[in-house]
């Protein structure tokens, strides 16, 4: 996605058939992201409600981390990071 200069995005879209080999792990990483942004919403969501403190990003991240979160893990950590 890039950035004119009318604060308007070009964006590429690309059709991937079910059929075709890149398919299964398209489907895959975007299974797991969905899956890690989820699960961190549920961390802050949970945290806000029970002590009424908001998680930041650091903290979210270093705890996922130390649990060895399943999605975070079969993420690139920058491509896990850019999602939290």
């Amino acid at each position: 996605m890039k950035k004119n200069n009318s604060n308007s995005y070009k964006v590429d879209s690309y059709f991937i058939s079910s059929k075709d080999n890149a398919w299964t792990e398209c489907d895959t990483i975007c299974w797991n992201a969905k899956n890690l942004r989820n699960y961190a919403n549920f961390l802050i969501r949970h945290e806000f409600f029970k002590n009424n403190k908001y998680l930041n990003f650091y903290y979210i991240q270093k705890k996922l981390q130390n649990e060895q979160n399943e999605c975070y893990r079969k993420l690139p950590a920058k491509i896990s990071q850019t999602i939290l």
